[in-house]
């Protein structure tokens, strides 16, 4: 339909969606590659901030 559903910005993680990645998460594979994305940065910063990295 042309509609533009969703938008990112290289080099940095950050990720718009026009959906709710939340609902039935575990069955639509999009949306469990997303979350499991998003977990991993949150693991890479945290370890980052913990080891005095920037």
């Amino acid at each position: 339909d042309g509609l533009v559903e969703a938008v990112s910005l290289p080099g940095k993680w950050v990720l718009g969606v026009q959906w709710h990645p939340e609902w039935r998460s575990l069955q639509d594979p999009v949306s469990t590659r997303l979350f499991a994305a998003f977990g991993a940065a949150m693991k890479h910063l945290s370890a980052r901030k913990w080891s005095g990295e920037k």
